[in-house]
């Protein structure tokens, strides 16, 4: 029996019913990507930039998609944990479970980057997990037949399926060595209401780009997702725009940066209706001006402060999470507390990354996220208040300063907050090697010490508290004594400085702010050097909090199940929550309150939610998100301490 190696696919495949709606927001979304580079079987030679584009294809899906972070499962070479790499039984287990979790209002996205077979004989074809076997593909490959008998089974109405189809990135010379995404495509050209976008035509190869370290037609999607597709400048891209744009982008790349030709195809099955949408973005003119100039207003504490002159600003774009920012601009305000930075943009930075600034007066920094930049040109930027030497002496925080501390005392504020004193201590941060369910980035388990008593809210702050203190009440599940979700880091921030300008909150000398991830982990902990605060054992989890074995899939009203040893409420689940740090890696050293990396394009998330899994309620487990992002499980407890520990 002949085969045909297939070179590393990206074919599109949208499958969605009939009834489809028109829309980029209804129900929820769910994505597995995949990435495979090396082969265990020398047969089947290695790849480059296939795993380099399925984080591409993640990033670009939970900044641009709609997809919750949690909702999107990553399989590729460099995952630490054995079970999210892209071994042939890990993708019939992990493809077929996540499809289960869908309803028929959901969309679901399916990745796949890396080698592919087809056989010459059957026209079967196949997806080549790490461990597939070239002479042996019914036994180690999987087979697209089972992938597109799960996508029919699957309730979700809109489908997508990613592939990364035939480059000759492994291949010297530049030549094919087995079929191109459109042929493999004919496989479900006959699958009812199915659309597929493959990278190139029967006669050519879908090539890597080695000075982008990325798939040539890979670029050009992910470009196109961001934005760039949006032609009708409605702020939406569907189907039909992103095979445009890649049908314009590609072809000319391919001819002017690789001398070669390659062109994106389209096969549309039969009674297949509506227009796709796959992404929301913001509305862009196009092209934009790609010089233009940024004008950045810095006053003392908020909008009514005083202009600040001799503040630096400066201007950043991240290309993408876990790249390093590269600075465009720099400048400092003059008298009337203005800095205007001139900047030049590629489009393909206007497309797809993110923008920030940061304002720096003496010792003190704050950093922002530029939501609307470039099409907003102006912003306003804080730095902390300088105060006047005073004659009279300073308020005394209503903080009790006799050592020790009591842990567990606590106090209500103006608005009906409780809070529990948390005293100064040392810990171990993070998960020990022993504990085989602690991911990466909990590691290595450090020593922090905690030098200053905080007090820190019993329950989260409740969508009661919030609207006293905000005016309003953006939380998805309403009830006056559920948590407040759906609210941005930006908006605990808001919210922390509105609560401490009250007169009752000022006159007893309460700054408050969000906890740092050592703190939040230390009072999570309370004493307790256990995956939970209660023990090791998942049975107990119950009791402790709401998650996604009790919870409904729902948050529940605060502080109904128990408390931990310091008597705080819900620190394993019901709502996410968010900390003050930029989210990096942990350092190996004892350190003494730690406040994070210096940078960064996400902020901590701690403690479990509604829909967390067991595993992911545990005291040491952390995840991060860009903070702008609004979802329905992330929320916030307040902190203060006796010392000023503004957020950055």
């Amino acid at each position: 029996m002949r085969y045909r190696v297939l070179l590393t696919w990206f074919t599109l495949v949208c499958v969605f019913f009939p009834r489809l709606a028109i829309s980029a927001d209804a129900g929820r979304r769910w994505a597995v990507v995949i990435g495979v580079n090396e082969y265990l079987d020398p047969k089947i030679p290695g790849l480059k930039y296939c795993v380099a584009d399925a984080r591409r294809v993640f990033d670009t899906l939970t900044r641009h998609g709609g997809f919750e972070s949690e909702r999107v499962l990553l399989i590729a070479d460099d995952q630490p944990r054995a079970h999210l790499r892209p071994l042939r039984l890990n993708l019939h287990r992990q493809i077929g479970d996540w499809l289960e979790h869908c309803r028929p209002e959901d969309t679901v996205v399916i990745h796949f980057s890396g080698h592919g077979f087809v056989d010459d004989d059957t026209g079967e074809g196949f997806l080549a997990p790490a461990d597939c076997e070239k002479d042996n593909l019914r036994g180690t490959g999987f087979p697209t037949e089972g992938l597109r008998q799960m996508l029919r089974d699957c309730q979700a109405r809109q489908k997508l399926l990613i592939l990364d189809c035939c480059h000759a990135g492994a291949v010297r010379s530049g030549e094919p060595t087995g079929a191109t995404g459109e042929e493999l495509s004919q496989s479900f050209a006959k699958a009812q209401g199915l659309i597929t976008l493959a990278s190139s035509r029967k006669d050519e190869v879908s090539y890597e780009w080695a000075a982008k370290q990325q798939g040539l037609f890979t670029y050009y999607l992910v470009e196109g997702l961001a934005g760039g597709a949006d032609y009708d400048r409605d702020g939406v891209v569907n189907v039909d725009e992103l095979y445009r744009y890649t049908f314009e982008k590609v072809p000319l790349a391919a001819q002017q940066e690789l001398n070669a030709r390659q062109r994106p195809v389209r096969v549309i099955g039969p009674d297949t209706e509506g227009v796709f949408a796959l992404s929301r973005v913001a509305i862009v003119p196009r092209p934009l001006d790609t010089s233009l100039v940024a004008v950045f207003t810095v006053r003392e504490e908020d909008a009514s402060g005083r202009l600040v002159d001799g503040a630096t600003v400066e201007l950043f774009h991240r290309e993408a999470d876990g790249t390093r920012p590269s600075l465009l601009a720099t400048g400092q305000t003059d008298s009337a507390g203005r800095a205007q930075l001139a900047v030049k943009l590629s489009l393909s930075q206007q497309a797809q990354g993110t923008f920030a600034a940061s304002v720096r007066r003496g010792e003190s920094s704050r950093g922002y996220t530029l939501d609307k930049f470039p099409q907003s040109r102006s912003y306003a930027l804080y730095v902390p208040r300088v105060t006047p030497p005073s004659s009279k002496p300073p308020i005394t925080p209503t903080v009790p300063s006799s050592p020790p501390a009591q842990a567990g005392r606590t106090i209500d504020n103006s608005i009906g907050v409780k809070l529990a004193l948390i005293p100064a201590g040392e810990f171990q941060m993070g998960s020990p090697d022993s504990d085989s369910g602690g991911y990466s980035d909990e590691k290595p388990q450090h020593t922090v010490r905690i030098t200053k008593p905080l007090y820190l809210g019993v329950t989260e702050v409740t969508q009661e508290q919030y609207e006293r203190v905000m005016g309003t009440n953006p939380s998805s599940f309403k009830g006056a004594q559920l948590p407040v979700e759906n609210v941005s880091w930006e908006d605990a921030v808001e919210f922390c400085r509105k609560l401490s300008s009250l007169p009752a909150e000022r006159t007893a000398g309460r700054v408050y702010r969000l906890p740092t991830e050592a703190e939040w982990e230390y009072a999570c902990r309370a004493v307790s050097k256990t995956k939970w605060s209660f023990g090791d054992s998942e049975s107990s989890l119950g009791d402790y909090a709401w998650y996604d074995g009790n919870s409904g899939s729902k948050t529940q009203p605060v502080g109904q199940k128990k408390p931990n040893t310091w008597g705080l409420y819900d620190m394993h689940g019901n709502v996410r929550e968010w900390c003050s740090d930029w989210f990096g890696d942990y350092p190996t050293a004892t350190v003494s309150d730690p406040t994070g990396a210096p940078a960064g394009s996400d902020r901590v998330l701690r403690g479990g939610s509604w829909r967390s899994g067991a595993g992911n309620c545990r005291s040491a487990g952390r995840s991060r998100g860009a903070p702008v992002n609004r979802y329905y499980f992330l929320g916030f407890r307040l902190a203060f301490s006796l010392v000023d520990a503004s957020v950055r």
